[in-house]
């Protein structure tokens, strides 16, 4: 929230997006979790849509079948405020931007390239990223990465 306050006058829709949830086109070693996965995903929707700003935004999960990852990467170099948690599936996209912002978690170990890099549109952001290791080892269910999501947001 604190990164996309200031641009919230020119923001009216919030894409999401996710691995997909149903058991067809889910991959393996996501199925035990896409409960969870769910329902954190919709408490970020709902929490983004009614509560982060001033204004209600209309917010859409995206994971349907109608998704795939052209059709995501092309959501995130399109849109015009990205953000990207450390991962090999948004860097790309987020270098790439045709949009206004594309904010980027920093992560030296996964693209450590990205730092050197001076592109107007791309902010590489300092911010902590619940990664699995701290989901276990804080034994964190649905409801406490919630709360770290809309305590960090």
């Amino acid at each position: 929230q604190k990164f996309l306050k200031p641009y919230e006058d020119d923001i009216d829709t919030i894409g999401i997006i996710t691995s997909p949830w149903d058991k067809e086109r889910a991959r393996r070693k996501d199925l035990g979790h896409k409960d969870t996965c769910k329902t954190i995903a919709e408490d970020l929707a709902k929490f983004l849509g009614e509560e982060a700003f001033d204004k209600p935004k209309n917010v859409t999960i995206r994971n349907d079948k109608g998704e795939s990852v052209p059709s995501s990467f092309g959501r995130l170099v399109h849109s015009k405020y990205s953000w990207c948690n450390p991962s090999t599936f948004c860097v790309y996209p987020a270098l790439v931007s045709q949009g206004k912002k594309a904010f980027l978690v920093k992560s030296d170990k996964l693209y450590p390239f990205a730092h050197n890099l001076e592109l107007e549109h791309l902010e590489l952001v300092n911010e902590p990223f619940l990664n699995m290791e701290d989901v276990v080892t804080r034994n964190m269910d649905a409801s406490k990465m919630i709360a770290y999501l809309r305590e960090g947001i």
